[in-house]
């Protein structure tokens, strides 16, 4: 199969990358253009497109997809198929039918389960214990089209959306590659998505990463995993904003605590390193969590206890809510 790939960030690479290893030849590629990135705000290529152009594939990166001449310059490439993963932007049906196989998505979700931009945040936020990554036709929709391949996989019980993400993108360019092999011998079966168990998911702000203490013990959990790595889990002590970067559920049972609180700050060692029950407790709506490494602004990343000693914590302190 010919494939056009359009995809921009590091999980489009890991799609990209799947496909210059099968049999299926990749004749182009499109991505976003570059953009600033960092305190420096130096002009960096995207992820896909680097790859792209280190083993010799035509890269594209208009500023607008609707002018006629960009799609045309797409068209004269004759790919039999375009894929998308992560592109960023959403494609017309002048570009997405100019294919004789039509497009496909590559979307990390077991659609029509959280579609949409966050779908592996979503997934964590909602207590999912399973996901997954499915393969589809484009269509008019917002992650509407009819599905073609689909692959599950169980979630962490400590795993942050940007784990799962890294474990998708892998399982969705094996899943791809597989379905193109496929399709180029007999036209797969599409499966209309069932409405009626759609849900959405949305894009991250970074107040969404700001710590509900007044949430349950579980929902902190998920919120932290969820929004890690980016916008982060963080809150506030003394009006210092302070990073969170792990913690889990714990047995302790408040009393009568109010939420934020610090309830203890359990010393046990073990090398140097955090052991098993170590950390700052801290009290919820509903139970308590653990907190296992920290940052506070401006320094740092520490583990818990080394934290603590550094900003001098004391039992009864509290994390604004």
């Amino acid at each position: 199969m010919r494939v056009l790939f359009l995809g921009t960030p590091e999980f489009g690479k890991v799609i990209l990358s799947h496909l210059l290893g099968s049999d299926h030849e990749v004749v182009g590629v499109v991505t976003q253009p570059p953009r600033p990135r960092g305190r420096g705000l130096q002009v960096v290529d995207p992820p896909a497109a680097q790859l792209a152009r280190e083993s010799g594939i035509p890269v594209f990166q208009p500023e607008k997809l609707r002018v006629r001449s960009v799609r045309e310059e797409l068209a004269a490439l004759g790919a039999d198929i375009f894929v998308t993963a992560a592109f960023g932007r959403i494609l017309r049906p002048k570009l997405f039918q100019t294919p004789p196989r039509g497009s496909w998505n590559v979307h990390t979700s077991l659609l029509p389960k959280h579609r949409g931009a966050a779908p592996a945040v979503s997934a964590i936020l909602a207590g999912d214990l399973w996901t997954g990554v499915s393969v589809f036709q484009l269509d008019e929709g917002m992650d509407t089209g009819p599905l073609i391949a689909q692959r599950m996989t169980p979630i962490g019980p400590q795993e942050t959306s940007g784990q799962l993400t890294e474990r998708l993108a892998d399982l969705g360019g094996q899943l791809l590659v597989e379905s193109l092999t496929a399709e180029e011998r007999e036209s797969l079966p599409r499966r209309p998505q069932l409405e009626a168990l759609a849900t959405h998911s949305r894009l991250l702000t970074k107040e969404d990463g700001r710590v509900r203490w007044n949430r349950s013990a579980v929902q902190v959990d998920r919120q932290v995993r969820a929004v890690t790595p980016w916008p982060g889990g963080f809150s506030f002590l003394d009006g210092v904003r302070v990073r969170i970067h792990a913690l889990e559920p714990c047995d302790e049972i408040p009393r009568d605590a109010v939420p934020g609180t610090v309830l203890s700050i359990d010393e046990s060692q073990n090398s140097g390193s955090l052991a098993p029950g170590s950390g700052v407790v801290v009290a919820c709506g509903r139970g308590a969590v653990r907190l296992t490494e920290l940052q506070r602004e401006g320094k740092k990343r520490q583990d818990a206890l080394d934290w603590a000693r550094g900003v001098r914590l004391q039992i009864g302190q509290r994390f604004d809510a």
